[in-house]
């Protein structure tokens, strides 16, 4: 039997639960801070990471459309800036989510400075370029308030959509001779149209162990074309990163996840753009699932956030 057909049905084959269809899981993308435990609220690791308790967190006002965070301590004066944009298939998630908050909180108490952005999400009609537009205002916003702030170099990442959306803005600001981040941190990654082929005993092996994180080519699809709309004015020329032209960008940090079946699409994401003579690091996450830093007492959480810090502080 063909292979690449054998690789299609795994890929698609339910596992033990799966991800229901994206127009189910709408409700509970859309309320992720409603569904914190104690542990995950702000308070709630404070307690738990005792380290935190100096970071300064204060609400940033940029645009209606942009709600924002900075999270700081009074010894990060001239440290970097890491402008942040947390994920949940561009459809959910908020500033009080873990991807957005714990990642803000523990990169702060690790000395650097975090500007956590938010969007409009592609509901009710709204979809590309909608969220792109918002995270290139927290970008701007970011730039021209650099020297108020007291930062050093200006960083942009993101997690899951939230890299996706990090790794457009920078192909958009690249191509308008914008100034593009110091570096850019791509956690677990959705940069892909399709996504791209899996080695078959792999895929079972991740369809097995992921449950309810386990996302099928067939999703992703589903999630993309939500997002892409009608694509907008350009006929969504910066949807997909991966299908850019991809030389001429700042280093990247792309962070994988071992049991996400989306990972293919940051390992050819890192492929292409050193195919293109760029910078593209890895950093693989043992046995976690996609989000782990969503999950801050979860697998790979604190060693994601230490690959990220460590990213930074070698890129200052």
């Amino acid at each position: 039997m063909d292979e690449t057909m054998i690789q299609d049905e795994l890929i698609e084959a339910p596992g033990p639960s799966g991800m229901p269809p994206l127009a189910q899981l709408l409700p509970m993308l859309s309320s992720m801070s409603a569904q914190l435990s104690p542990a995950e609220t702000t308070e709630g690791l404070r307690q738990s990471h005792p380290g935190l308790a100096a970071v300064e967190i204060s609400e940033v006002d940029i645009d209606l459309n942009v709600p924002a965070r900075y999270y700081s301590t009074p010894n990060s004066t001239g440290r970097p800036l890491l402008v942040w944009v947390h994920g949940g298939a561009f459809v959910g998630g908020d500033l009080d989510m873990p991807e957005a908050n714990w990642v803000g909180l523990a990169l702060a108490g690790r000395g650097f400075n975090v500007l956590s952005i938010d969007y409009r999400k592609a509901v009710d009609g709204i979809a590309y370029p909608a969220p792109l537009e918002d995270v290139l205002t927290g970008w701007r916003w970011a730039q021209a308030n650099a020297a108020r702030l007291g930062v050093g170099s200006v960083h942009l990442g993101g997690a899951s959509a939230g890299a996706s959306l990090v790794a457009s803005a920078t192909l958009k600001l690249r191509d308008h001779g914008a100034a593009t981040p110091e570096s850019v941190v791509l956690a677990y990654p959705t940069l892909h149209r399709v996504l791209p082929k899996w080695n078959a005993n792999e895929i079972e092996k991740i369809r097995d162990a992921a449950g309810m994180a386990y996302f099928s080519a067939s999703w992703l699809k589903e999630m993309g074309e939500n997002y892409l709309g009608d694509g907008g004015g350009d006929n969504g020329r910066y949807a997909f990163p991966a299908e850019a032209q991809l030389s001429e960008l700042p280093p990247q940090l792309i962070l994988l996840a071992d049991l996400d079946s989306l990972r293919s699409s940051g390992e050819d994401y890192a492929r292409l753009v050193t195919t293109a003579g760029g910078t593209a690091d890895t950093w693989f996450a043992e046995n976690a699932l996609h989000g782990f830093l969503s999950g801050p007492l979860g697998m790979g959480a604190e060693a994601g956030i230490a690959a990220i810090a460590d990213w930074l502080e070698s890129h200052a």
